[in-house]
C-alpha cells in the first residue's frame, strides 16, 4: 500500500500531497486534474480612473471659472462666500484625490486554478503571487509521473 506524502502545506489551509489537493475544507483528486494554472486576476481601475476624469473635469472648469456666476447663490462657508466655480473645484479635486487613492489600493489577485472533467475552478484566490506559485509549484511536483 502507496502512502501519501506531503509536497507542500502552508501549515493553515492548503495542503498538496501525492495524491490529493486539499483547500480548506474541500479534497480534489490530483487524479481528476486535467491542468492546473496560476491565473491573474486584473484589478478593475475603470471605476477610480473614471472617479479622476470626472474630477479632473470638475477641478478645470472650476479653475477656469466656466460656470457662470449666479449659477448658484454664493455659500457662505466660515466667513468666505463660495462661488459654483470654487465648489466645483473643490468637489473636482477631492474626486481626483479619492480616485488616486482607490487606484493606489486595488491589486492584481493570484488564483490557482485547476481544470477537471466538470471545467476550470479557482481553487485558491489570493492577493500574493508567491504563495499561490508556491502551490502550483506543488501541483506540478505531484502531478509529474515518477519513472
Amino acid at each position: 500500500m502507496e502512502t501519501e506524502s506531503v509536497i507542500y502545506t502552508d501549515g493553515h489551509e492548503v495542503k498538496v500531497t501525492s495524491s490529493k489537493l486539499i483547500v480548506k475544507k474541500r479534497e480534489y483528486f490530483l487524479s481528476g486534474v486535467t491542468a492546473f494554472r496560476l491565473q491573474i486576476i486584473k484589478a478593475n481601475r475603470a471605476a477610480p480612473l473614471i472617479l479622476v476624469v470626472l474630477g479632473l473635469a470638475g477641478l478645470i472648469a472650476g479653475l477656469v471659472h466656466a460656470l457662470p456666476p449666479d449659477a448658484i447663490n454664493p455659500i457662505n462657508f466660515n466667513g468666505k462666500f463660495l462661488t459654483a466655480n470654487d465648489v466645483v473645484a473643490a468637489v473636482g479635486g477631492l474626486l481626483v484625490f479619492l480616485g488616486i487613492i482607490w487606484m493606489m489600493v486595488v491589486h492584481d489577485r493570484y488564483a490557482v486554478q485547476i481544470t477537471t472533467a466538470e471545467g476550470n475552478k479557482d481553487v485558491l484566490v489570493s492577493p500574493k503571487k508567491d504563495y499561490a506559485d508556491q502551490i502550483v509549484t506543488a501541483l506540478g511536483v505531484a502531478l509529474t509521473p515518477v519513472p
